[in-house]
Parts: structure tokens; sequence; C-alpha cells
């Protein structure tokens, strides 16, 4: 019995490891970790003998990544259309997003059907790098021209800006052109995408979500941590951490400026010889911190 229980008991553990594992493997930062769904618009060219008109062709891509298959040991979710058909296959490796088509997607006129790995996304890619190739022309590579950070679902994600009909990839999402779209043929087709849902959960397992229309904004800079010592003094003491050249003003109790200045590079000593002993105020651009003369 005792034996049968150690069995069992380390069957339950390494079950945990693996759903741990596989939760912890996909990062919710990168890409969707449980399931998302991407409707897109296609528009096309059409010829009718005397003019030139627009067609449009709207698509829903979802993508579900339990159940999973495994291969070239990377964990495999699932593409599929609206209508259910699955289409494809998606992985996330660290900084990257790959796809295996296993059904042709069409849009408009064009298929995509290659059914070879691809790198769908790279968000480890830096400024200049090629993100993909427009068409199957090699003299017009997609390169990245800037990257930030914004938030989404109440987090910090990468932002990478493309030079091609301005697109954006950003982290938890994809492109905001399609799910598919740094895989397709561009010839008449371009790509626009009206709703986005993703379903995630977070390095602690808790479950979030995140949908369009959202609010992408750029977060504030960090403010500066100051060092001070020592603290407290006797009156001199030494401010680091601080940029150069940054408005300082150091108060008393009562809200009176005794002192200001501008900083220094690396370090910025402030000096109070005849200082009263008590508490102030040092004010650093904005970084308030508590001083203490004795």
């Amino acid at each position: 019995m005792a034996y049968l229980v150690s069995i069992m008991r380390l069957g339950f553990i390494t079950m945990l490891l693996l759903v741990v594992g596989r939760v912890s493997a996909q990062n919710d930062t990168i890409f969707p970790n449980v399931d998302g769904t991407w409707d897109m618009t296609t528009t096309t060219w059409d010829w009718d003998g005397q003019n030139m008109n627009f067609m449009y062709f709207n698509y829903t891509l979802q993508y579900y990544a339990e159940p999973s298959v495994e291969i070239d040991g990377l964990s495999w979710g699932s593409v599929t259309s609206g209508d259910g058909t699955q289409i494809g296959l998606l992985a996330v490796d660290q900084d990257k997003v790959f796809y295996r088509s296993i059904q042709p997607f069409y849009y408009g006129y064009e298929y995509y059907g290659d059914t070879a790995t691809q790198v769908l996304y790279d968000f480890g890619l830096s400024v200049n790098d090629t993100a993909y190739w427009q068409s199957s022309d090699p003299s017009f590579p997609v390169t990245v021209q800037s990257i930030d950070t914004v938030w989404l679902a109440g987090r910090a994600r990468k932002r990478l800006h493309l030079d091609f009909f301005g697109d954006e990839w950003v982290a938890g999402i994809g492109s905001i052109k399609g799910l598919l779209t740094p895989l397709q043929f561009w010839f008449e087709a371009s790509y626009s995408m009206s709703n986005f849902c993703g379903n995630y959960l977070d390095a602690d397992s808790v479950p979030y979500q995140a949908c369009l229309p959202f609010t992408v904004g750029v977060p504030d800079a960090p403010k500066a941590k100051l060092a001070i010592h020592p603290n407290p003094s006797t009156g001199t003491f030494v401010v680091e951490g601080a940029s150069p050249n940054k408005p300082y003003h150091l108060t008393d109790v009562r809200g009176i400026e005794v002192l200001s200045g501008l900083t220094a590079a690396g370090s910025t000593n402030i000096l109070l010889p005849h200082a009263i002993p008590g508490f102030y105020v040092l004010n650093v651009a904005g970084t308030r911190t508590k001083v203490i003369v004795q």
C-alpha cells in the first residue's frame, strides 16, 4: 500500500510539474497562452471592365493553446478558421511565435499554404532588423523602425513599429494588421484587424483577458531612485542616483526652502554646515526623500 501511495504521489507531482511547466514555458506577455480570437478584413481590387473596385473579405481566426501536440520539441496549439476548421499550428518559444500551415488559408484571390515551420513573430528583434519580406521580393524587406513599451492589460509590453503600411507588432497580440499578416502574399491585399480578444494565465496562474478596443499608452519613465548617505548626517551628505543637471530643493518641516541647486554627474555633495537639527525634505526633479540632520 505504501508503495502504491508513493507511486500515486509521484504521478501527481509529475502531472503538476507538467502543467506548471507548460504555463510558464509560454510567456503570457508574448502571446495568449490560453486562447485568442482575431477578426480581420482583407481588401482587394476588382476590375469590372470599366472601373477598379474594392472587394472586402472578412475572416475570423481563433487560437487555442490546449489541447496541444508536441512537434520538434515545441508545444503547438491550433489555429482555426471561423467555421472551426483547423488551418495551422502555433507555438511560442522565448521571444518567437512559430506557425505551421496544415490547410491553405484563403484571403481574397490568394492563399497561404506553405507547411514549413515559419517564424510568425520575433519580439527579440532590434531596430533595423528584418521582420519579414514584402511579397516574395528579396529587395523589399520590412524592417523594424523603432521599439517602445506600451501598457496593455495592466502590464508593460514591447511594441515594434515596422516600415510597411504602418504595421505594428505588440507583444501579447501580434500584428495589428492580423494574426497571419507576416506570412501573407501582399500583392493586392492588405489587412486590418477589427477585433481581438485574448485570454491569458499570468506567471501565478491567475487568468486575465485583454480585448480590443483597449487603451495602449506609453508608460511614464520610472522616477529616479535616490540614495542619500549618510542619513542621518551632521549637515553634509551625498546624493546618488539622480540624473545630472536636475533641480533640487531642500526644505524644512515648515516647507521653507533652505537650499537649492542642480545635481552633478555621478553624485552631488550637499553642505549645510549651520543647519538646525531636525527633519528636512529633499526634492530632486519630483522625487522627495526625507533627510535628517543631527
